[in-house]
């Protein structure tokens, strides 16, 4: 264990978002590095949850990274994160999104989205903030504040069932924006 724990925090020194302890460096990156849904539980286990789970919307938890690592697992990888801290599905990372957000800037599949629109209802309803342009100053993300999770889902190529499926949760986001 200490010598994956090791490779997981060489590793992490690459990513952004991981300050803080060691704890939290190694969920962060576990779940950036889409590592199997079994050794993300393990690592779950092996560190204390008060470490890891800010929920005062001034860092990215676990659960955000995971949203938006989009790979083999996905959703089985989500679930992990979302079950071990479950406080941070309604909290917005550092840049002012929600998981669903993050998930859906990097195409997430349709069991991803719809495990955390399950989760947070409400999230279908909150538009990308204003301030994410500010926080990151990514050119290829400019012009998507104010957009739903459905014209968000839209405008990044998401697959045309996470449209439909955000669409149909919440028709009246279509007369947003």
């Amino acid at each position: 264990r200490d010598a994956a724990k090791d490779k997981l925090l060489e590793l992490c020194s690459e990513l952004e978002c991981t300050p803080g302890s060691m704890e939290r460096q190694v969920l962060h990156a576990a779940a950036a590095l889409r590592i199997s849904p079994a050794n993300a539980a393990q690592l779950v286990r092996d560190y204390h949850r008060e470490t890891v789970e800010f929920v005062d919307g001034t860092t990215t938890s676990p659960l955000h990274v995971a949203s938006g690592a989009v790979g083999a697992e996905h959703a089985e990888r989500v679930r992990v994160f979302l079950d071990a801290f479950p406080t941070t599905k309604q909290q917005t990372d550092n840049r002012g999104l929600p998981p669903l957000h993050n998930s859906l800037l990097s195409s997430a599949r349709l069991n991803v989205v719809k495990m955390l629109v399950d989760a947070w209802p409400l999230s279908v309803r909150l538009p990308m903030p204003s301030t994410y342009r500010d926080r990151l100053n990514s050119r290829e993300l400019i012009g998507l504040e104010g957009l739903t999770p459905s014209q968000l889902a839209a405008c990044c190529s998401a697959e045309l069932d996470v449209i439909f499926f955000l669409c149909r949760y919440d028709p009246d986001s279509l007369l947003c924006a």
